[in-house]
C-alpha cells in the first residue's frame, strides 16, 4: 500500500521461475534494487511474506538472509537480490504452482514483488552401490527382473541406474528421464532395453535442470552405456545436452555383433559435449535418426563392428565454446593393440553433413575385413577425397555447393539451422534423389510423413 510519494525502482515486476523439480531446487534469479533519487534512501525492511515456512530463499546484497533491515541505499545506487526455490514433493503427477512475495518498507511505504514458480515431483533414483573405478550406481532392474518405467512422474536419476544382465528396462511413450550431473543409464552385459516412444509422445532423456537458459547447454550429464549381448530398442526418443547420446561399448570377446542389436528408429540425438553415438565394435541398425550439433563427432563407429544406416542425418554446426575440427563421422576397425573386423557398414539414403570442410573420416588398418558403403548419400568431404571406386561409393552426391539466400551465401540443404530446423528446404539437392528400394524398406519419414516412389535422402521428406 503506497503512503507516500518516495518508492523504490525494480528491474522487474514478477520473478517467475521454470519448472523445479521437488528437491532438486532452481537456478538463481536476480532481482536490482534501485534509488531512483538525489538523496540517500533507508531501506527500512526487506522480507519474504511467507517468512521462514515460504520455500523461497533469498540472498540480499550479499547476505543469505530472507529478513534485513536498515540497508542504505545511496543516491542513484542499487543493490541486487537473489532468489531460489526448492519444491516439497506432493506425491502427484501435475505441476504445481507455487507463490510468495518479496516485501520493501520504504519511508512507511510497502512495495512488493511476486515470486512465482511452478514444481513438479518426480521418481528419484539415487546411489546405493560404490565400486572403485566405476561410479556411484544403483540397480533399477536386476538380473532376470522386466522393470517398466511409466509416465506417470518423470524420473531424476543422480548416479548411474543400472540394467544388469538377463534383466529388461522397458520405458513408456511419454516418459521423461532426466539426469544429474555425471549421471547416466547403464544397460550392463546381456541387459536389454526396450524404449517406446511415439510421435506425439517420445520418451527423452536430458539433463535435471528444467530453467530456459538450460535449455541448449550440453554436457548436463554423462551417458546412455549399452554393454555386448543386449537386445535393445530405442524407438522415438530424444536424447541430448547430455556427454554422449549413446556409448555402444563391447566390454570382452570378439563375438559382439553376433549376439547384440540395438535398433534405433525415430530418434533425435542433438548437442553433446562429445559423441552422439559413441560405438566400439557393435551392432546397430539405425533408420529416420537425426544426430546433430556435437562438440567431437555425431557418429564414432570405432573397432570394427555392423552398422546399417538408413534414411539417417547428421547435421553437425556444433558452435558452443572451441571450434570444431573433427569430422563428424568417424569410423575405423582398430583400438592402440588390436584389429577389429568392420563386417559391414552401410549407409544408404543418408546426409553427412556440418561446417568443417570434410565431414567423414574412414580409417583401416590391415588385417580384418574392412567393408563399407555409401550409397545414394549426401557427403561433406574433402574436395581431395576421390569417391568413384563403387564397391564403397555409389551414386552419392559430394560437397554440394552453396546457395544464394537473402543476398548471402547459406548451407543448400536445411531450412534454418539457426533454429534447429532440419527439414530439407525447397529445391535441395537431395530431393527425389533416394534409393527407391531404401525407401520402400523406412516408408514414413520422422514426422510420420510417407516417402513416395522417388524418395529424399534424410530422415525428412520434402513437403
Amino acid at each position: 500500500m503506497d503512503k507516500g510519494a518516495t518508492t523504490l525502482s525494480f528491474s522487474e515486476d514478477t520473478i517467475i521461475f521454470d519448472t523445479v523439480f521437488t528437491e532438486v531446487g532452481s537456478a538463481t534469479r536476480q532481482l536490482k534494487v534501485y534509488n531512483p533519487y538525489k538523496k540517500k534512501l533507508l531501506i527500512k525492511r526487506i522480507w519474504l511474506a511467507g517468512g521462514n515456512n515460504s520455500q523461497f530463499k533469498l540472498n540480499i546484497d550479499g547476505k543469505p538472509a530472507n529478513n534485513l533491515e536498515n540497508i542504505e541505499l545511496m543516491p542513484h545506487d542499487s543493490i541486487f537480490l537473489f532468489a531460489e526455490v526448492t519444491i516439497n514433493p506432493l506425491n502427484v503427477n501435475a505441476p504445481m504452482i507455487v507463490k510468495d512475495s518479496i516485501l520493501f518498507e520504504t519511508n512507511e511505504n510497502i512495495q512488493d514483488i511476486d515470486l512465482v514458480a511452478w514444481g513438479q515431483d518426480a521418481h528419484y533414483i539415487r546411489p546405493d552401490t560404490y565400486i572403485k573405478g566405476l561410479p556411484p550406481f544403483r540397480i533399477v532392474a536386476a538380473e532376470n527382473q522386466n522393470i517398466t518405467w511409466t509416465n506417470d512422474k518423470p524420473y531424476v536419476i543422480y548416479g548411474y541406474a543400472v540394467v544388469d544382465s538377463a534383466a529388461q528396462l522397458t520405458i513408456e511413450e511419454g516418459t521423461r528421464v532426466h539426469f544429474a550431473k555425471n549421471s547416466g543409464l547403464w544397460v550392463y552385459r546381456y541387459g536389454g532395453l526396450q524404449v517406446n516412444g511415439t510421435k506425439t509422445a517420445p520418451v527423452t532423456f536430458q539433463g535435471a535442470r528444467l530453467d530456459y537458459d538450460y535449455r541448449e547447454i550440453a554436457g548436463q550429464w554423462d551417458r546412455i552405456w549399452i554393454n555386448e549381448g543386449a537386445s535393445c530398442s530405442i524407438n522415438y526418443a530424444e536424447i541430448k545436452n547430455g556427454f554422449i547420446g549413446l556409448q555402444l561399448e563391447t566390454l570382452i570377446g570378439r563375438d559382439a555383433p553376433d549376439n547384440t542389436l540395438l535398433n534405433l528408429r525415430n530418434t533425435k540425438i542433438s548437442n553433446m559435449a562429445a559423441y552422439g553415438i559413441y560405438a566400439r565394435y557393435f551392432n546397430l541398425r539405425a533408420s529416420n535418426v537425426l544426430v546433430t550439433n556435437c562438440a567431437e563427432t555425431t557418429l564414432a563407429l570405432t573397432m570394427g563392428g555392423k552398422y546399417l544406416f538408413r534414411h539417417c542425418t547428421s547435421a553437425n554446426f556444433y558452435s558452443s565454446g572451441k571450434q570444431r575440427q573433427s569430422p563428424s563421422v568417424v569410423i575405423n576397425n582398430y583400438n592402440s593393440v588390436q584389429v577389429f573386423p568392420l563386417d559391414s557398414c552401410y549407409f544408404a539414403n543418408c546426409i553427412i553433413y556440418g561446417s568443417v570442410e570434410n565431414e567423414l573420416s574412414v580409417d583401416s588398418k590391415s588385417g580384418q575385413n574392412f567393408n563399407y558403403l555409401f550409397e545414394n548419400c549426401v557427403l561433406r568431404i574433402s574436395p581431395q577425397t576421390d569417391i568413384s571406386d563403387e564397391s564403397h561409393y555409389k551414386n552419392n552426391i559430394k560437397n554440394p555447393a552453396y546457395i544464394n539466400v537473402d543476398g548471402g551465401s547459406a548451407q543448400p540443404l536445411f531450412e534454418n539451422i539457426s533454429t534447429l530446423d532440419y527439414h530439407l528446404r525447397a529445391n535441395a539437392p537431395c530431393i527425389n534423389k533416394g534409393l527407391a528400394l531404401i525407401g520402400q524398406q523406412v516408408p514414413l519419414d520422422l514426422d510420420e510423413h510417407n516417402r513416395d516412389s522417388e524418395p529424399d535422402i534424410g530422415c525428412y521428406e520434402y513437403q
